[in-house]
């Protein structure tokens, strides 16, 4: 299985001019009539392909598919479906789920071709 990831952080810009209501548990919310940018940026010392991996290795030799356990875990952000196995878990939840999710199908979109 071959994964091609690279390092990856995450900046959410909100830009001016937004409003708050009041939300679900009389919350202040904020809301905004712009568009909100996303984009990575590379600054992360954690190597997720690595990452990603050493847990698949580590399903893989617990018998488990690793594309179910993945999914998931990046579905539900239950940590029980990777396991334990040579610190698969604890390796996982080092890396933002919302991260991971792009970086994998970043990957996806760049192997299209």
């Amino acid at each position: 299985m071959e994964i091609e990831i690279i390092h990856v952080s995450i900046n959410l810009t909100v830009f001016a001019n937004s409003r708050h209501t009041k939300g679900k548990g009389g919350r202040v919310v904020e809301r905004s009539d712009k568009t909100r940018m996303f984009s990575a940026v590379d600054a992360d010392n954690i190597d997720i392909k690595t990452v990603l991996q050493q847990v698949c290795a580590a399903l893989e030799e617990k018998g488990y598919r690793p594309l179910d356990q993945v999914v998931g875990y990046l579905l539900t952000g239950d940590p029980s479906y990777i396991t334990s196995h040579n610190d698969a878990r604890i390796k996982i939840q080092q890396i933002e789920r919302n991260d991971l999710l792009e970086e994998i199908v970043g990957s996806y979109l760049r192997n299209l071709e």
